[in-house]
């Protein structure tokens, strides 16, 4: 007598579907469930304003990180892009320039960071991690350079405080700038022809190019908004903390690119979207912010987030085998 198990019916196939489709969406809720019956000042609004507060400069970063992987690039050198701008910023001011001159020509230079990945990687065909490691350690040279190694924390303006460090109404000014950065990306890549094209590229670059598109010229673009976003990362961090650290933006370039990553896991398509990318750093920063709470320490918030990232991709995976 054969006992015969029913391991693919229709039952088995709902629950797959369920964890494949909602899975990362569960998970997450889950996790910040658990923070606010373990921490009930982890659910309060002043918590959150400080979480939103904590998230602006991994947000702009991750925002740079999604211009290039969009059109399936790859860029090393936000977070060198991020330290340079506050370095800039705060360190033209100690010079004696005007804030709206120091801000200019800090998003500038963040331009033509983006400029010089983009000819050495669509031009030279070099490819984008080499590229832009070297872009990295040139921006790292050029941050020790211009700073001599110091902090800079001479001749900040209020003004310039302020954008850190301000409020307008109840919100936080650096969650109003984020809001903006957020909905002129947004408004880029979902509403002009540079986004349509750039999911088109990165889907299959040679048919785009085959149908008459100008690849290379969106390919240079969306390299530059990269710099220019990394740029305002670097000036609001600056803002933030009123002064400019060496290589401060360094650490955050990983957890740009898993914040990526992580909210295109909550779409059912799978697609890199700004929206995905703020709430994948939403994410990050509160589970970063209710770990420190319930006091564990850095090295636990490294450790859970690597463990979560290569969970949602494989639910995100299990997905786009079932589609």
């Amino acid at each position: 007598m054969q006992t015969q198990v029913d391991n693919g019916g229709p039952r088995s196939k709902r629950v797959s579907g369920m964890v494949s489709r909602y899975g990362t969406v569960i998970g997450f809720i889950a996790i910040f469930s658990l923070f606010s019956a373990l921490c009930p000042s982890f659910a309060t609004l002043s918590n959150f304003l400080t979480v939103l507060k904590q998230m602006t400069i991994l947000s702009l970063m991750s925002l740079a990180a999604t211009c290039v992987l969009i059109e399936g690039g790859f860029d090393l050198s936000i977070g060198a892009c991020v330290g340079l701008g506050a370095v800039l910023a705060c360190g033209m001011q100690q010079d004696g320039h005007g804030l709206a001159m120091a801000l200019l020509l800090t998003l500038i230079v963040g331009a033509a960071v983006g400029l010089v990945n983009a000819v050495n990687i669509v031009h030279f065909a070099m490819p984008p991690f080499v590229a832009t490691m070297a872009m990295m350690f040139v921006l790292q040279g050029a941050e020790l350079l211009y700073s001599k190694g110091k902090v800079i924390t001479r001749g900040i303006t209020d003004a310039y405080k302020f954008l850190g460090q301000g409020w307008i109404g109840p919100i936080p000014t650096l969650v109003v700038v984020l809001l903006a950065c957020s909905a002129v990306t947004h408004i880029l890549l979902s509403a002009t022809k540079l986004g349509r094209y750039a999911y088109a590229i990165g889907g299959n670059r040679e048919a785009v190019r085959l149908s008459g598109v100008p690849v290379t010229r969106y390919r240079v673009i969306l390299y530059v908004v990269s710099g220019v976003l990394a740029a305002a990362g670097g000036i609001m961090l600056g803002a933030r903390l009123g002064s400019a650290p060496v290589w401060a933006g360094q650490k955050l370039t990983l957890p740009a690119y898993a914040a990526a990553y992580l909210g295109s896991t909550m779409l059912a398509e799978g697609d890199l979207t700004v929206t995905g990318t703020i709430v994948g750093t939403l994410f990050i920063s509160g589970l970063n912010n209710g770990l420190t709470l319930l006091g564990y320490g850095w090295y636990w918030q490294q450790i859970l987030l690597g463990i979560i990232l290569l969970v949602c991709v494989s639910v995100s995976g299990m997905r786009q085998r079932r589609s």
